[in-house]
């Protein structure tokens, strides 16, 4: 190249020279001479300036060269903020719109809260309203049944006498049944005596009958017997259908009572119960007398806590009214700011694709080729495939990273121990495709790369060692540095 372009500056300023002259008329002697002597000088000055032209044009490709890079890490870095922008400006537009739900949320709760602060300040009032009411009661019932208490006294001191004088009668119930036990004693005694006096009137008469006149008077005298003994013996036993019915109302009697000495007992069991209870009622209504003075006073300080949770609750309301404002405040500046971020990231994402596509032309045919070619030698690389082995493998191809995949798209090899494991195929399905077609080597668009932001070219190799794929990524930057 700097052969040819000095010989085409030789011929140049020789054909300009021997021109001059010809038009000139000069001698041909003297145009030979100009010619031996200017011919050096025009070729030193031509070659040195061949040498100047073509450090210009190093330098400028230079410095293309490092312009395409820093174009290139200006792009990646701007995409990459712009989407980090993105992401961040999204969530914080989400989260402002979920605050402002909250917000609203908020003050509904501390609204309802409110309303049950007020609702128990009532029914705390009605409370106490209730346990004093039965306080009164309490203790009207406590004094009405201390009033009664010396009355409950009396009656059972009233009805202990009236179970002592139902004793007493029991006792003379006894001793009636045992006079009469002994007046049947007497009446039989007397009936006896009547029969035998009957039986000697008997004699008597028998006697004054064999006597003649001179016993008449005797008969008399039987006969007064024998009517005295009838009469003794109808006395006799008149007594006895008095004593029979004394001692049947005295059975009666005893019966009813047995009966009522029965029921006397159980009354005086009752009345002690009952006793025994009002004296409880007392006790419980003292101690509930205590209990409701206890929940008046509990009930009395939940008021005045709840009156101060009202207060403290009013002044959170308040307090996060002007919160919201803010808050609504806060969310139009977002959604302005989100606004403003679409439009960066559209402006950006613009940027970005000029950027794209200058780096893309900047990339020629040559790179092409030369991608190829690295793309055959690690299709015959037969090395090692260790981690160590493959970066090494990378830097002296001038590329970033290099995968092997096996026929179901799984890497079994690679320059990163993280992407171990990981389908190509289902990360990018052009791999696939690849397979199918038969190629070699192919290469395909300059891409950026998702998590970096760095621009990518990826050639898809097919293994010679097994059925697969090797993948093989290449940065921007190494790009042009092939270039």
């Amino acid at each position: 190249m700097k052969d040819l372009i000095k010989l085409i500056m030789i011929f140049l300023f020789g054909g300009l020279i021997s021109a001059a002259f010809y038009f000139l008329n000069l001698n041909f002697l003297v145009t030979i001479l100009v010619l031996s002597i200017s011919l050096p000088i025009i070729t030193y000055l031509s070659c040195r300036r061949t040498i100047t032209v073509e450090k210009v044009v190093k330098d400028s490709d230079d410095d293309f060269v490092d312009i395409s890079k820093k174009l290139a890490q200006s792009s990646r870095d701007i995409y990459v903020s712009t989407n980090k922008l993105y992401d961040i400006s999204k969530d914080i537009y989400s989260l402002s719109d979920e605050i402002t739900v909250l917000t609203e949320k908020d003050n509904k709760n501390i609204r309802s809260i409110i309303n049950e602060i007020e609702n128990v300040i009532s029914k705390v009032s009605n409370i106490i309203k209730s346990a004093k009411d039965a306080k009164s009661l309490s203790n009207y019932c406590l004094e009405d049944i201390k009033r009664n208490e010396s009355s409950i006294k009396n009656s059972r001191s009233t009805f202990d006498d009236l179970i002592y004088v139902y004793k007493n009668f029991s006792k003379s119930k006894d001793e009636l049944i045992a006079s009469s036990q002994k007046i049947y004693e007497i009446a039989n005694y007397i009936n006896e005596i009547a029969n035998r006096t009957h039986l000697l009137s008997l004699n008597a008469s028998i006697e004054a009958a064999r006597a003649g006149e001179s016993g008449r008077g005797f008969l008399v005298v039987a006969g007064e017997i024998k009517k005295l003994a009838a009469q003794s013996k109808e006395f006799s036993e008149n007594i006895k259908k008095v004593l029979d019915g004394i001692t049947e109302s005295i059975n009666k009697l005893d019966e009813v009572s047995n009966l009522s000495s029965m029921k006397m007992e159980q009354t005086k069991k009752e009345l002690e119960e009952l006793y025994s209870s009002i004296y409880r009622f007392i006790n419980s209504t003292v101690e509930l007398d205590n209990n409701i003075n206890n929940v008046i006073y509990q009930a009395e300080a939940i008021e005045n806590s709840t009156n101060l949770a009202l207060e403290t609750a009013q002044a959170v309301y308040s307090s996060h009214e002007n919160t919201t404002s803010l808050v609504e405040k806060s969310a139009e500046f977002i959604q302005n700011q989100w606004s403003v971020v679409e439009k960066f990231k559209r402006i950006s994402d613009e940027i970005s694709t000029v950027s794209d596509e200058f780096l893309k032309k900047s990339i020629d045919d040559s790179v092409e080729q030369k991608l190829y070619e690295i793309g055959k030698r690690i299709m015959e690389y037969n090395g090692d495939k260790t981690e160590h082995a493959l970066k090494k493998l990378c830097s002296d191809l001038g590329v970033s990273d290099v995968y092997y995949a096996n026929s179901l798209g799984i890497f079994e090899y690679g320059t990163t121990k993280e992407a171990m494991g990981l389908n190509i195929f289902e990360l990018d399905k052009r791999y696939r495709d690849f397979v199918r077609s038969g190629e070699d080597v192919r290469i395909y668009p300059l891409t950026r790369r998702l998590d970096t932001g760095e621009l990518f070219k990826f050639m898809a190799v097919k293994r010679r060692d097994k059925e697969g794929v090797i993948s093989v990524g290449i940065s921007i930057d190494k790009l042009l540095n092939l270039k």
